[in-house]
């Protein structure tokens, strides 16, 4: 498959070029098969899945950020507490990261996701818990050792309205 892997002049071209990709794939390999629980079949057939992924080519620039918030991004797709190194002793000091295998590089848009180590309460965050994979019960809240920069109402600043995203 021939794919477009930039550079993109901006993240409405990215979103057209992953769709496109996408629709190669579909048109290669034909209907997909669901491991998703309780999905019905007629909901991957390719001809339904390429009809969406053109609709999505359409809409992608009207669905597209503040420039702010496209800006490229590193993003570890695991970032449990399994998988950070802190210091054994004294302050948690973090030392390094592990499973890095899918990490890629998007818009902040596309990227942000609550780490699953982070705890939210009414919106706001309250703190961290311990990974159940290192043999904690995984329901201790602490202190976050650092600040979030992406505001919690992140998405409500999406320029999208009901009208701009139809399609006729």
């Amino acid at each position: 498959m021939k794919a477009d892997c930039g550079p993109w002049p901006g993240t409405a071209s990215s979103l057209k070029a992953a769709a496109q990709l996408e629709k190669q794939w579909i048109v290669q390999k034909g209907d997909m098969i669901s491991s998703v629980p309780f999905c019905s079949p007629i909901h991957l057939t390719a001809p339904r899945t390429l009809a969406l992924l053109d609709q999505f080519i359409d809409i992608a620039p009207l669905i597209v950020p503040d420039p702010q918030y496209c800006v490229p991004v590193l993003v570890h797709p695991d970032l449990s507490l399994a998988n950070v190194f802190v210091s054994p002793t004294g302050p948690a000091d973090v030392k390094g990261f592990i499973d890095w295998q899918d990490a890629s590089m998007a818009p902040l848009c596309l990227q942000v996701s609550p780490a699953s180590a982070v705890v939210y309460k009414d919106g706001e965050i309250i703190g961290f818990v311990r990974s159940s994979k290192r043999g904690g019960s995984g329901s201790y809240p602490w202190e976050l050792p650092f600040e979030i920069s992406v505001p919690l109402d992140f998405f409500s600043d999406f320029p999208v309205t009901k009208k701009d995203a139809s399609l006729q």
